[in-house]
């Protein structure tokens, strides 16, 4: 009967809190006990045996490891639940702030039309040719990809759960998206046309729509959160005409989810902040892995919301107690190591290769300020300052018409100063920290660390940048001291800012909505009329790839990889002898053709020899690297190289 009192005395957050720890303390145990020794079949045992490494290795040694640290994390939660668990005093005010039931019908109705414009600029770029990232990952970690085996005939390696989960050789999976574009492109079956597809660009690309426009409706929730409705209505409508948001929102990539999930999850700290309850801290914990694991490069918005969490509890104008300040603290602490969690059981397996990548193809960024003024030229409009490359027809960049362009970047940056003041003179100024700070990391990592930096990585700073851009605007409302008129002038200015904005930037939405970022399909179409590789006359034209490759759209082009063929100059006239023999059409499909010739050079010199090929014209890309080039074989390889 003690014991009975006793279980009925204890909090129902207790039992769920401790419960859920011995519940997770559990699991790893079991699966430390069954699961396979690293030092025996991991990343050790095969270096020992001399074999390469494959992503199921670093899967095993991974998640042993990361499981052992998880145990100590488990073991701080039980500790830090002591204080975590108490109730907030008597003082604590929760204070509340969102959407009211009279603003919500207008807010719902504007959200949407926010959304329908956003959906019908992204719905064209479904089914544009991936870009060289998304093909990468699609063929390592989401779908597979044909292979020539060692008789010269095709075969599909399928990618595995272990390949979706952690192939990180090269860093381009992003993780959460792989899962997901993995699920959703999982029923896809190929017609068997010739023209046909072994994959659909639209389905890979279908999470990322989604998400997309979830970044819309978590960027106005944010905002009404923190009491600017009519703010977040501008918001809305500035990030759905946004070109750089057109560019990624819709891209098989995790920055579609990271759009979406960072003003989110800066939302429900906001809540846990300012309400208390265990039910935002846990949302906030769930979000700060989710977010984390879409991306990486989002540590720099996690570490800067971490910071002005601290910075509110121990520095708030609210004057919480000390006793309410530890609580908060522990809440605060745990949320974290809960979302740690997973990350460190997950993500253990991918940090060593990509330390492996980083060590192997170390690249040092060029960070200064023409790259900083470009980049906050992407930020304001989606195009840089600077041309990217002078030739390119799909280049619009802003130094080519300063006296339109500099008024549009004033307007930008100065709306942004304007609600960085509404923000610091009201009594959010902690949220500054997350607005700005991410930004600061990552170029202070850059510079420090001499990390490659490229323009697209700061694209989830975005939606806090059009955060203070709506927050400018929705303070100049507001000197307008007439009450009744100040709605409509809010309006009015966001539609005077918008229509200057969405007209200049209209030629670069239409170039991303009608041309691809880097026209692989379209180059590969050129090359061969046939492209399902199970067609019995898959093979009836020759293609040939070096440097930047395309396996994806064309698995049966030859590749010609310098590691398995010494001299790669006997390799192409062995098979323009080939196409010479069979009577069959040859070409050569490569890109970014100033590295090209750089690192072949040999190759590079039969290309450019006019009696032997023809080039065909450039097809251009959007950004630097993503051009491609086409070379046709016409016949007669004649050298004494090829004899």
């Amino acid at each position: 009967m003690q014991i009975t009192d006793k279980i009925r005395s204890t909090p129902n957050c207790h039992l769920v809190y401790y419960g859920l720890l011995l519940f997770l303390a559990a699991g790893i145990f079991v699966f430390l006990l069954n699961s396979q020794l690293p030092w025996e079949k991991g990343v050790s045992a095969r270096q020992l045996e001399g074999k390469s490494v494959q992503p199921e290795h670093y899967a095993i040694s991974g998640l042993w490891y990361g499981s052992i640290v998880a145990l100590f994390a488990i073991a701080t939660l039980a500790v830090s639940g002591k204080f975590a668990l108490r109730k907030l005093g008597s003082n604590f005010i929760r204070l509340q702030a969102g959407i009211g039931r009279k603003s919500l019908p207008t807010f719902l109705v504007l959200a949407s039309l926010a959304i329908f414009l956003a959906a019908m600029q992204m719905l064209p770029r479904l089914d544009n040719s991936l870009w060289g990232d998304e093909d990468y990952t699609a063929r390592r970690a989401i779908i597979g990809q044909w292979e020539r085996d060692s008789q010269d005939k095709l075969r599909f390696r399928e990618a595995e759960w272990v390949d979706t989960l952690f192939y990180y050789k090269n860093p381009n999976n992003h993780v959460l998206y792989s899962i997901l574009a993995r699920l959703a492109h999982s029923g896809y079956r190929n017609s068997g046309e010739a023209k046909d597809l072994h994959f659909k660009e639209s389905l890979l690309r279908t999470p990322a729509f989604l998400f997309g426009l979830g970044s819309v409706i978590a960027l106005g929730y944010l905002l009404t959160v923190i009491g600017y409705r009519r703010a977040a209505i501008g918001a809305m409508f500035i990030l759905a005409m946004h070109p750089w948001y057109l560019r990624h929102a819709c891209e098989a990539r995790g920055y579609a989810i990271a759009l979406c999930l960072a003003p989110l999850t800066l939302t429900f700290l906001i809540k846990a902040l300012r309400r208390g309850r265990w039910r935002y801290w846990c949302a906030f914990s769930l979000l700060q892995f989710l977010l984390f694991y879409s991306y990486p490069g989002t540590i720099y918005i996690l570490v800067a919301m971490n910071m002005a969490a601290l910075l509110y509890i121990w520095k708030s104008p609210r004057a919480l107690g000390r006793s309410d300040q530890i609580i908060m603290t522990s809440r605060w602490f745990s949320s974290c190591t809960f979302a740690a969690l997973p990350v460190i059981i997950l993500m253990a397996p991918n940090l060593p290769q990509m330390q492996a990548y980083l060590q192997r193809a170390r690249a040092q960024s060029e960070l200064g300020m023409d790259w900083i003024r470009d980049n906050l030229s992407y930020l304001a409009t989606g195009m840089p300052w600077n041309p990217w490359e002078i030739n390119n027809p799909n280049c619009l960049y802003l130094a080519e018409n300063p006296y339109l362009s500099l008024p549009i970047l004033i307007a930008f940056y100065s709306l942004i100063l304007l609600g960085a003041l509404r923000l610091f003179r009201s009594g959010y100024r902690w949220i500054l920290f997350t607005l700005f700070l991410p930004y600061l990391l990552m170029l202070t990592h850059a510079f420090i660390g001499e990390v490659l930096l490229y323009h697209w990585y700061s694209v989830i700073q975005l939606p806090f940048f059009v955060c203070l851009v709506a927050l400018g605007i929705e303070w100049l409302s507001r000197k307008i001291q007439s009450i009744r008129i100040r709605t409509q002038f809010g309006l009015l200015l966001v539609v005077a800012f918008l229509i200057p904005y969405s007209a200049y930037t209209r030629a670069q939405k239409q170039l991303q909505r009608d041309n691809p970022v880097e026209p692989l399909r379209e180059s590969v179409r050129m090359t061969r009329q046939i492209l399902n590789p199970v067609h019995a006359e898959i093979d009836n034209a020759i293609t040939v790839q070096f440097g930047m490759i395309t396996p994806g759209y064309d698995p049966t082009s030859y590749i010609i990889k310098r590691k398995y063929t010494p001299d790669v100059a006997q390799k192409l006239y062995a098979l323009m002898k080939k196409a010479d023999k069979n009577s069959k059409a040859l070409h050569v499909n490569i890109g970014q053709i100033a590295l090209t010739r750089l690192q072949w050079p040999e190759l590079m010199e039969i290309l450019e020899n006019t009696e032997l090929f023809k080039p065909l014209p450039p097809l251009y890309g959007l950004q630097s690297g993503c051009n491609r080039y086409i070379y046709q074989y016409i016949g007669n390889a004649k050298s004494p190289t090829a004899q």
